[in-house]
């Protein structure tokens, strides 16, 4: 007995691949659009996004025991670096709002410097603030525990690398931009053109 297709089974393999057609549009979009952005424009944006994302991450941990042990964590916003893990934080959200009205066209107005001065600017800073979080995490009169805890560990944690990675980048990225011709892409240009010679 033969099986007839119903309208229902048809229709279903129809509405897959129409939404696997419109899916490769919109990702082949993006796609365009990220490579028109110049080289230095994209490590300066991925350093501000690291330094975002590092702001939440740990940056100091204590393991400890006694009457009130615990493990005890500090990151941007918590103890005794909230005002610089705060001030990080707000520059490299503003790193990123400028890049995109860069990306825009948009420049706003009260903005009195280029946008790759304004990038640097803020990477040193960020970068400048993060070690001195750094050497207060490392110094050794540094601690958040109570007298009647002994400590069992306790140091800088991983997360602190993080926004220190991002922010190096911004100021990469920005001085990069400042130098003027996408170094990055002739570089790129270069090597290609001198790996085509050899093999040629």
């Amino acid at each position: 007995m033969e099986k007839k297709n119903t309208p229902a089974a048809s229709a279903a393999p129809s509405d897959q691949s129409m939404t696997e057609s419109q899916a490769k549009p919109a990702g082949q979009a993006l796609q365009n659009i990220f490579r028109q952005i110049p080289n230095e424009t994209k490590i300066t944006l991925l350093g501000a996004l690291l330094v975002v994302v590092g702001c939440f991450l740990p940056w100091w941990s204590q393991k400890a025991v006694g009457p009130y042990g615990t493990t005890y964590t500090i990151n941007a916003f918590v103890d005794a670096t909230f005002l610089l893990g705060v001030l990080v934080f707000l520059m490299s959200i503003f790193s990123i709002i400028a890049t995109v009205f860069e990306l825009l066209g948009k420049k706003p107005k009260f903005l009195t410097i280029s946008h790759s001065l304004l990038q640097v600017i803020l990477g040193s800073e960020m970068t400048l603030l993060m070690f001195i979080v750094f050497s207060i995490f490392t110094s050794p009169r540094f601690t958040v525990a109570p007298a009647s805890i002994s400590r069992i560990e306790a140091g800088v944690s991983w997360g602190i690398f993080v926004p220190l990675l991002g922010a190096a980048m911004v100021l990469v990225g920005g001085w990069l931009d400042y130098r003027g011709s996408d170094l990055l892409y002739r570089w790129s240009k270069k090597t290609s053109s001198d790996n085509s010679t050899e093999s040629a």
